[in-house]
């Protein structure tokens, strides 16, 4: 009698454990990245009455008996399906499509996440809405490339001013018209930079002074309008065959520790056309430009964007990007053995296995979604169903301890 009673009660524990599972599903369907969990049921142990028997020449054999003593919860597994994503329009908000979770720290302890809803702290860190800064790679400042199998880092925004770069290397493309009378010149002009980042208008003046030849005059202005000329000495000259194809050998003009302002000597090479842009000599319009050219002026962070690689770029206000960092992936080979750590974050396990780590899109890992969030994977359907189900459960175990009850009242009761 005493083993149906504690057998339900069993049965109680069971069901408002499913219970809690529940409510903390439904409590969290709208927790960005969360992953519901399933408490799983297990019967309890079994008291064997009586043994199995072997079969004998006069009889068969017997099975066993046994008699349940209730239920209990074998696990409580976390779902690591796909949440639907949610357009925020945010910047600094990423969500991942496939496998992978971004990768925190927090109080000197690496922890994985699905919530992708970062921010810039006061020192310009990446952090999560809980103040765990997210790990990743810096790009080389010189390089500006990844090492990726390197352990990941803290993400930070630059903070310094842009430094100026003087202009070396120069494209011209186009055309300079056959057409063109002796003694009449061709021009273009375009910006260039010295060593502090001061802008001067180069220009470049060519003057026909045979057929298929050209003299050049190279001058260039200051803010203020002041003209220098620093045309090299002799003045370059250009030729071209009969086909309107440049037969200058080298097939540049160099301003060699030319001072344009006050800044440092610089030394500026002026490529007659290269394998994109063809500098040539046809019996069309003039259309002479320089479409590749170094140099910028200093400049200062204007904005920071996020790619589907994880990749962190910084636009400055010079109209410059500059790649500063990628966000690290991580997975592991049992998500499930991981332990929940609050603020949406998780520890890895021994069961767990060990993370590795990677670039948003390559392997095993997915991609980063700039913009947007990961919502919860709980299916409110599943939920109240499974709140109908706890419910019965537990109202069907309290059932039973009300008759195992009355059974017990009428076994007192005989001696009346």
């Amino acid at each position: 009698m005493l083993r149906s009673l504690y057998a339900s009660i069993s049965g109680l524990r069971s069901h408002q454990a499913m219970m809690d599972v529940t409510a903390n599903n439904i409590a969290n369907v709208n927790t960005q990245g969360f992953k519901a969990g399933r408490a799983v049921f297990a019967d309890a142990l079994s008291q064997t009455v009586r043994g199995g028997g072997i079969p004998t020449d006069s009889s068969g054999s017997t099975n066993p008996m046994q008699i349940g003593l209730g239920s209990r919860v074998a696990a409580v597994s976390t779902s690591f399906d796909q949440g639907a994503l949610e357009l925020t329009g945010r910047t600094t908000d990423l969500a991942i499509q496939g496998n992978g979770f971004f990768v925190v720290e927090r109080g000197g302890t690496q922890l994985m996440t699905r919530d992708g809803s970062f921010n810039w702290d006061s020192s310009g860190q990446l952090v999560t809405a809980g103040g765990a800064r997210v790990l990743g790679w810096s790009a080389d400042p010189t390089t500006g490339s990844i090492n990726s199998s390197s352990p990941p880092s803290y993400i930070a925004v630059p903070t310094g001013v842009l430094p100026p770069a003087e202009t070396t290397a120069i494209v011209l493309g186009g055309n300079v018209s056959a057409g063109t009378a002796v003694g009449d010149y061709v021009s273009t002009s375009g910006t260039v930079h010295d060593s502090l980042g001061t802008a001067f208008n180069l220009s470049l003046k060519l003057t026909k002074t045979g057929v298929g030849t050209w003299t050049s005059s190279i001058t260039a202005t200051d803010p203020n309008g002041v003209v220098k000329d620093v045309t090299p000495s002799p003045a370059p000259t250009l030729s071209f065959d009969t086909a309107g194809n440049l037969t200058t050998t080298p097939a540049n003009i160099t301003l060699t520790a030319v001072a344009l302002g006050t800044g440092a000597p610089q030394t500026i090479t002026m490529s007659l056309g290269n394998g994109q842009h063809a500098f040539t000599q046809f019996d069309q319009v003039s259309s002479m430009d320089m479409p590749v050219k170094d140099g910028s002026a200093g400049a200062e962070l204007a904005s920071i964007s996020f790619g589907t690689d994880g990749s962190c770029t910084a636009q400055y206000t010079n109209g410059d990007s500059k790649l500063i960092a990628k966000v690290a992936i991580a997975n592991v080979t049992n998500p499930e053995g991981m332990l929940k750590a609050g603020d949406n974050l998780f520890a890895t396990s021994l069961t767990s296995g060990d993370p590795s780590y990677g670039t948003a899109g390559t392997g095993q890992f997915g991609t980063v979604a700039p913009g947007a969030l990961e919502g919860s994977n709980v299916d409110l359907a599943a939920e109240f169903t499974n709140l109908v189900l706890a419910q019965r459960g537990f109202q069907a175990n309290t059932r039973v301890i009300t008759t195992s009850d009355e059974m017990l009242s009428d076994l007192v009761n005989v001696k009346r």
